[in-house]
């Protein structure tokens, strides 16, 4: 299979030429060693971005974001220590303890309308979720 790197349309791979936009069209292994991933939400970049548009967390090259995704690589010990919370949304561990400070100012500043920020503990780096 051959894809346009312009408008990333899939063509057969008798086909040079894109039939949309007519762009010369790469092979698909070729195309994806090209690609940058967000580890976040799974989307593919040209290699000229360093951060995801959509969530903001650093994008990876595709062997890496392969490698995270290959059961038997997952199953290998993991240098964090398996006591570190991680981010129930992305599964980052970049996180770190709300403080009572913030805890108490939010309860000063917004008093009922603050709960939902005085309950949690940890705030992720990456994507800013409180749990």
């Amino acid at each position: 299979m051959k894809i346009c790197p312009q408008c990333r349309r899939a063509c057969g791979d008798q086909h040079t030429i894109c039939s949309k936009c007519g762009t010369k069209l790469m092979d698909y292994n070729e195309f994806m060693s090209t690609q940058m991933v967000c580890p976040n939400c799974n989307h593919f970049y040209d290699k000229n971005y360093t951060s995801c548009p959509t969530c903001g967390v650093p994008l990876i090259s595709n062997d890496e974001w392969s490698k995270l995704k290959d059961p038997s690589y997952a199953s290998k010990p993991q240098s964090t220590s398996q006591y570190q919370p991680r981010c129930p949304a992305c599964g980052s561990p970049n996180v770190e303890k709300i403080s009572t400070a913030s805890k108490v100012g939010a309860g000063i500043a917004f008093g009922v309308f603050s709960l939902g920020h005085i309950s949690k503990t940890f705030k992720c780096k990456n994507c800013g979720y409180k749990f």
